[in-house]
């Protein structure tokens, strides 16, 4: 066998070595091309990205953007805002003084007031359902036909577009002023991404040229991360400050978060999952609810049983869905049956009642 030399064999890993650094740098410069073209194409919409959202709102067909207002909490970016009423896909909304999509509440509850503060997106809030039909309000019928010796309050503060960060910031800021007894919080498959609202509005003036050819970023690294779910879906090397707010570190951290909260707060937080299929991303962030001791209803097993026995084989063309894919007052209704139920079973009321002694005022 031929020996080879040490200036040979130096000369071979030095040619391998430069090979790899070849291959690595192509590579990453693809992604910086696929960046710079893909944020090109973005900028080119902008204006025209920016006045659909002003004038008619990130959801197609409605006047939702004209709604909402920038918040003064920074971390919660947008808020509906207050003592607004309008149609919004079909069914009439209103919005209180909070600018939550329900009636007035008092900041201070009355003797024999048990409260449930809801915190969610499009589905808790009922997009395209009639408001006394969304979830919540029938969960707080249910409740006070039930137990009409005390007065049930069930507040609605979802918000189309929301993701889990954004819910727990409303709940920090707005919600823990009514002293809740219980949170229920709303989950569904784009709470790992970040408002839509947040990240074209959040396109900076003028483009940052420098950054395709700084070597302190990778791009295709981030990519990667962005399939591993650390981070959210964005240009590479784009820079924002709800950027730690998506993706899968910022819902565990607002997870986190809430587990918290309600330890301060002393109340329980109980995750609800409304729709007819249940993903991934839903699955992992019930599975990290449950470690942190929050249980998680899922109604969509009960979606199915429902199709099944009616005979339904599209959701999205039954009665289950209203216009733009979003459910209908119909499995709202299945929604708040199966969340009622969850609450008498489990000893979640129970514990509510116990908690609060005085009589109802009403």
């Amino acid at each position: 066998m031929k020996k080879i030399s040490a200036k040979t064999l130096i000369t071979n890993l030095a040619l391998s070595l430069m090979a790899t650094l070849l291959c690595i740098a192509v590579v990453e410069g693809a992604f910086r091309v696929k960046a710079y073209l893909y944020e090109s194409d973005l900028y080119a919409k902008k204006d025209k990205i920016k006045e659909n959202l002003q004038n008619k709102g990130f959801l197609s067909n409605t006047d939702f953007g004209t709604r909402i207002q920038p918040s003064k909490y920074e971390d919660i970016f947008f808020e509906l805002k207050p003592l607004q009423q309008w149609n919004y896909l079909g069914a009439d909304v209103s919005t209180s003084s909070m600018g939550f999509r329900d009636r007035e509440y008092t900041v201070e509850k009355a003797p024999g007031t048990l409260r449930i503060f809801g915190i969610g997106d499009s589905i808790m809030f009922g997009q395209g359902v009639p408001q006394e039909e969304t979830y919540l309000s029938l969960l707080e019928a249910m409740l006070n036909k039930r137990h009409p010796e005390y007065n049930w309050e069930v507040i609605n503060s979802a918000v189309p577009d929301y993701n889990t960060s954004a819910e727990v910031e409303t709940l920090r800021y707005k919600g823990l002023k009514y002293k809740p007894d219980l949170v229920v919080m709303g989950i569904c498959t784009n709470d790992f991404d970040m408002p839509a609202l947040v990240f074209y509005m959040g396109l900076p003036d003028e483009r940052n040229m420098g950054r395709y050819f700084s070597l302190q970023h990778s791009f295709f690294v981030q990519y990667i991360r962005h399939r591993m779910k650390r981070e959210p879906f964005l240009i590479p090397g784009f820079t924002h400050k709800y950027v730690e707010m998506s993706g899968g570190k910022g819902v565990f951290k607002a997870i986190k978060e809430l587990k918290r909260i309600s330890i301060i707060g002393d109340f329980p937080v109980l995750v609800f999952h409304l729709a007819n299929d249940t993903n991934k991303n839903v699955m992992d962030l019930m599975k990290t609810a449950n470690a942190y001791g929050m249980p998680a209803v899922d109604v969509s097993p009960m979606i199915q049983r429902y199709m099944k026995y009616q005979g339904i084989k599209d959701y999205f063309d039954s009665a289950l869905s209203v216009s733009d894919g979003h459910p209908s007052s119909t499995s709202h209704e299945i929604a708040a049956n199966a969340l009622f139920e969850y609450l008498e079973s489990s000893g979640l009321v129970s514990m509510l009642l116990s908690k609060e002694p005085g009589p109802s005022s009403r």
